[in-house]
């Protein structure tokens, strides 16, 4: 199926893999496996696509250690744009509606902006807004230094 894609000119495949570690995988009901993705990106690069790749960090289940999980995955699976957020559940979601909406519903009236496609970062897990926010800048650090993302760039 890549190879037909890449025949009828797409250049791109997007990959929502939003975590790095199977626990916080299993709670958001991706029904992926991390060996599922990297072999997904991994023939995506030999037909000759460009691979992005989501993730998210701040789960309402996730921890210190999942975000590293997380932050390393992302690195180890070489995708050629990988992209990161703080998790913010919409009103509408699933996460939203089951577990945040009678303690979030004040953010979303006060805080959200309309025109812009997020919110400032609210903590919903056991990491503070502040780590989260550095776990964010590393994230974009470890996968934008890693060498096989800077070969992938030519001058």
């Amino acid at each position: 199926m890549l190879k037909r894609l890449k025949d009828v000119k797409l250049f791109r495949a997007s990959f929502g893999v939003e975590s790095g570690n199977h626990k916080v995988i299993d709670y958001i009901g991706k029904k992926i496996k991390k060996e599922q993705v990297k072999e997904a990106i991994k023939l995506a690069h030999k037909v000759g696509l460009n691979v992005e790749a989501y993730f998210i960090v701040g789960h309402s289940i996730d921890t210190h250690e999942t975000i590293k999980n997380t932050i390393e995955f992302a690195r180890d699976i070489n995708a050629d744009f990988p992209r990161f957020f703080i998790f913010s559940p919409y009103p509408g979601s699933r996460v939203y509606d089951e577990e945040l909406a009678d303690k979030y519903k004040r953010y979303w009236l006060n805080e959200s902006r309309p025109g812009l496609r997020s919110t400032e970062p609210i903590s919903m897990c056991s990491v503070s807004v502040k780590d989260l926010v550095e776990y964010w800048h590393q994230a974009h650090e470890r996968a934008y230094s890693n060498p096989a993302y800077i070969k992938n760039w030519h001058i």
